[in-house]
């Protein structure tokens, strides 16, 4: 209770490595949720694996792989169109409440705002898909699913290559994404052509500052002892 001990405490607990060590081992509700979902999303993924390959009388997958399926995959982009909506949804009516302000005429919708609108949507999707693609490897998406490209930064053209294959997939009613259930690189045209893999990204917790000090050296005897031994 005395003033010293009281001042070694706050001391303590105010120290850097005791900050570090707090963070680096907590565990977030949203991350903790989003760990849960991963992990079923990946059970899930070699269940319907399993369940097309023997539907359709192909092989088994011999060896387990890291590289993300179908179901994982997904639920990563339900996630990406989700926020893509918001977004868009919120700047779209930011845009109809300028227009409407400043020259609308209350007869409805412009001609032509339709296809203008259709339009901006699409630059918005392949900007945030391939912008994240291009300066993290991963969308948030596929950040909270636990997956990400085999790269961390993939180049801009091969972003945007990629972003071509995922548009060629969905014009051909999901035929190039057959690849991620038959493949046994799970690999779509996406992947293809942008020449990527989507694989599982490990989250493990970061270990506590403390875990990787050596050991202290022992102490040494004072001389004068040393000498009465």
């Amino acid at each position: 209770a005395g003033q010293q001990v009281q001042q070694l405490v706050e001391r303590i607990a105010g120290a850097p490595e005791v900050r570090q060590a707090i963070a680096s081992q907590s565990v977030g509700l949203l991350g903790d949720i989003g760990r849960q979902i991963a992990k079923l999303a990946r059970d899930l993924d070699n269940t319907v694996e399993r369940t097309a390959r023997r539907i359709f009388f192909r092989r088994r997958r011999p060896l387990p792989t890291n590289r993300a399926g179908a179901v994982t995959r997904g639920a990563a982009f339900l996630i990406d169109a989700a926020i893509i909506n918001l977004f868009f949804t919120v700047l779209a009516g930011a845009v109809t409440l300028l227009v409407g302000f400043f020259g609308g005429n209350g007869n409805g919708v412009p001609r032509g705002a339709i296809a203008v609108g259709s339009f901006a949507w699409l630059v918005v999707v392949g900007t945030y898909l391939a912008g994240f693609w291009a300066l993290a490897g991963q969308t948030p998406g596929m950040r909270f699913l636990g997956i990400r490209l085999d790269e961390r930064r993939l180049p801009l053209g091969r972003a945007i290559r990629r972003l071509v294959g995922l548009g060629l997939s969905f014009v051909t009613l999901g035929i190039g994404f057959l690849g991620i259930v038959f493949g046994e690189s799970r690999r779509s045209w996406a992947d293809r052509m942008g020449r990527t893999e989507v694989v599982y990204d490990e989250r493990r917790p970061a270990p506590a500052p403390w875990s990787t000090l050596s050991e202290p050296a022992p102490p040494s005897l004072p001389e004068a002892a040393t000498a009465e031994d």
